[in-house]
């Protein structure tokens, strides 16, 4: 049996099998009935486990496991199993089958993004609010009642019976090899041809050789691409499958090629040039994303190694100041293209129109705008806060919450809108990155990808903050990315660059919306004044690097100094959850809530987890993990939960 294991579950299950390869992974992949995925919530200081079936409903619970007792974990599975299987109506016999034909566990990571949703969403939706009202065995079977989504459909218990009884007699299928363990000789061979052919030289050869010579790369970039493609088509969707194809396919034959670079040498087709040439940002992260995962393919199978993995790293970070330190959303700033910051338009919607309709028109777009407002006001905020907010605000609206997960979980991994979906927790493991967030999709504002660890400073100091929630209209103003509440320093920043640095059009507009821009997203505390200082360094220095200023400490540029100072104070910011560093002093944090001595909700924490500006789940967490009686935890968690 292959139990997929959610990142900060794995220590619960390290005395059995641990199995986290390729083959596991596409063993499970070809055995869904067989294959579990599996995570834990807190309740009461203890841990509670819980398993969902790939293929069909079928799920059990284990309440508080712990390094004491977590050899039992296969056991109490196993009977908990048996109690939900039989209550299906299916018989013993078939359940002594099915435990003799899944052999012995296999512990891997999660493998399937679709299956830890809907996991994760059990958890949330029915065993967190039940946990111990109920007997393990009965909370196991409620939960395998509950409706499950798979693929564009849902399933019920009745379809798990089918399932089950359609799969006898039981037998565990062979993964599919992976193209390339049969291809390596192949492999190896197309990139040794493409080797040699990326010592050509244009000096060398002929207008007609120059043709021929860019149509064997090509020629060889399409093998090469139809075994890298054909390898991950079990670990990906069919619409990254495409994306990625895309992407490499425009890179290394309509711009490496054309160069006479290949992939075993890139020197000469700068990723990054392509901002030169009317790609944005977007596409160039895409175009990276797609190429890493490439290269993955290539040390993989040996072709290249560590050291070359990490040179070819560092040349897809190479160039452009700009995108490194400012992450601009739109085309790369030349200082001689007055169409540069005219050409961003905000009004503009980045819905992707290729997405299927979930609600309706009108309800998607709505829900398009409030989370492109979130990321930019807030950074970053997770999918069920999200919902908590847009609920709050929009009573007349019936939003079905599996339908909006359906929502949400059509765009993961769709770069082109105003905001990003993520799984925060996969992409730590993905860049080994040494954090942990919390176990949900989350709303991301794109500049932010652009420095990981940055991101994980922002998601701790949040922590514990309450937001900062408009109402409906003012909220939706922040869908903009020109928007910032700040309407007379803006007209003093405009007015300055004017007078004193004579700027002027596209140039003027661009100086303002960096520094503002740089203000909104600096990771500064509001009583710091040096790391205020940082954030205001950091925007001189852009000025200097795209408008082609000289700006320096000093008297005569000291009011540009103030007014930064004043915007940084006032300006909304994604590090305070959308308050300004004026407001965010008076406004209490979670812990300000509470007294131990008095643990009661007060009307204004009632009013604020009503209109979202309290994330329910991480006031829980915090009274969880704080000193009161267990009685009194309880007590505030289910008064929490109906409100």
């Amino acid at each position: 049996m292959f139990i997929n294991v959610a990142v900060k579950a794995q220590n619960l299950f390290n005395n059995y099998h641990q199995s986290n390869d390729e083959a596991t992974k596409s063993a499970a992949l070809a055995n869904p009935l067989f294959s579990w995925h599996a995570t834990y919530f807190n309740t009461n200081h203890k841990k509670n486990l819980v398993f969902l079936n790939d293929a069909t409903t079928l799920a059990v619970i284990l309440y508080n496991v712990n390094a004491k007792n977590k050899r039992d974990i296969k056991e109490r599975f196993e009977t908990q199993l048996k109690t939900v299987w039989l209550s299906l109506g299916l018989s013993e016999k078939s359940y002594a089958e099915y435990l003799a034909t899944s052999n012995e566990w296999q512990i891997n990571k999660t493998i399937n993004r679709s299956s830890m949703g809907s996991l994760t969403l059990l958890c949330r939706e029915v065993a967190e609010p039940l946990a111990n009202t109920r007997t393990e065995g009965d909370l196991s079977k409620r939960l395998t009642n509950y409706l499950k989504r798979q693929g564009k459909n849902y399933i019920n218990a009745s379809d798990t019976v089918a399932i089950i009884k359609a799969s006898q007699p039981f037998n565990i299928k062979q993964g599919a090899k992976k193209a390339s363990h049969d291809n390596k000789g192949a492999l190896k061979e197309i990139f040794n041809k493409l080797q040699q052919m990326s010592q050509l030289s244009f000096d060398t050869l002929s207008l007609e050789q120059t043709d021929q010579a860019i149509q064997k790369i090509q020629d060889q970039n399409n093998q090469l691409l139809d075994l890298f493609l054909s390898d991950i088509q079990q670990d990906y969707s069919d619409k990254t499958i495409r994306r990625y194809k895309n992407n490499l396919q425009f890179y290394l034959n309509e711009w490496a090629a054309y160069r006479l670079s290949t992939i075993a040498n890139l020197e000469n087709a700068s990723i990054n040039e392509l901002l030169y040439h009317g790609s944005s940002e977007t596409e160039v992260k895409n175009i990276k994303a797609a190429l890493k995962q490439l290269l993955r393919y290539l040390k993989r199978n040996g072709v290249i190694n560590d050291d070359q993995y990490e040179d070819y790293l560092v040349f897809m970070e190479e160039d452009s100041a700009l995108m490194d330190e400012f992450g601009s959303d739109d085309d790369f700033y030349n200082e001689d293209d007055d169409d540069f910051f005219t050409s961003f338009d905000p009004l503009i919607s980045d819905t992707n129109k290729d997405l299927p309709t979930i609600f309706d028109a009108k309800t998607d777009q709505l829900l398009d705008d409030y989370l492109a407002s979130f990321a930019s006001l807030y950074g970053l905020v997770p999918v069920h806060h999200a919902l908590q907010i847009i609920q709050a605000q929009n009573p007349q609206l019936t939003i079905d919450e599996e339908k909006f997960q359906q929502y949400i979980e059509d765009r993961v991994g769709e770069y082109e809108l105003r905001y990003v979906v993520l799984d925060l927790n996969k992409m730590a493991d993905e860049i080994n990155l040494d954090a942990v967030f919390e176990d949900d999709l989350f709303i991301v504002y794109p500049t932010l990808l652009s420095d990981s660890i940055r991101l994980v400073q922002l998601y701790n100091h949040q922590l514990g903050l309450q937001y900062y929630v408009p109402d409906k209209a003012e909220l939706l103003r922040y869908k903009y990315d020109d928007y910032f509440d700040i309407y007379n320093l803006r007209e003093q920043l405009d007015e300055l660059f004017i007078t004193h640095y004579e700027l002027s059009g596209s140039s003027m507009v661009g100086a303002a919306f960096i520094c503002i821009f740089c203000m909104k997203l600096g990771m500064y505390d509001a009583q710091n004044l040096s790391s205020m200082n940082d954030a205001i360094d950091r925007a001189i220095q852009m000025l200097n690097n795209t408008v082609n200023l000289n700006i320096t400490r000093n008297n005569d540029n000291e009011a540009l100094i103030k007014l930064l100072l004043l915007i940084g104070t006032d300006i909304r910011r994604p590090w305070n959850r959308g308050w300004s560093s004026r407001e965010i002093l008076d406004v209490p944090g979670i812990a300000g809530l509470f007294s131990n001595d008095y643990p009661v909700l007060s009307s204004d924490a009632i009013s604020a987890i009503k209109q979202g500006k309290i994330d329910r789940r991480e006031l829980i967490y915090y009274i969880e993990d704080s000193d009161l009686p267990i009685n009194k935890i309880n007590q505030l968690r289910k008064q929490i939960e109906e409100l």
